[in-house]
């Protein structure tokens, strides 16, 4: 049954879908200026000693931790609308597991970001 799928529909929807998600992920990256590039956290990192140098890493892993909730969503939004789709139950039911699953680790790591940032918040009062 699969075989009568028109399969170009598919790939482009998948496309447009994953164009989405990165210009979405792009977006927040670009709005927030709390996010640390690679080479200051870099150098932040290993010389965090004060108070503000805390609350400056604390800052950048809330907005990391904000950014990849948002993105968590869309793919869970994403495996909400995959399962109303026409396509094969086979198609459905793999691409709606890949997205669910991908909100999941996506919501770890925020989880993991966010108690990064409430550990240098608790060495910035420390600092003080």
């Amino acid at each position: 049954m699969l075989n009568h799928w028109n399969f170009g529909s598919v790939r482009i929807a998948l496309l447009l879908t994953v164009m989405t998600v990165f210009a979405g992920a792009v977006s927040l990256q670009a709005a927030d200026s709390k996010l640390l590039t690679k080479d200051e956290l870099k150098g932040l990192m290993p010389n965090a000693r004060t108070a503000q140098d805390h609350e400056r890493l604390a800052a950048h892993y809330t907005a990391q931790a904000e950014e990849l909730e948002a993105e968590a969503q869309l793919h869970a939004d994403e495996a909400v609308r995959l399962r109303g789709t026409s396509a094969p139950q086979e198609v459905k039911h793999n691409m709606s597991n890949h997205c669910t699953a991908t909100a999941a680790q996506l919501r770890k790591a925020a989880k993991a970001d966010r108690q990064l940032a409430a550990d240098h918040t608790a060495m910035a009062k420390d600092a003080k």
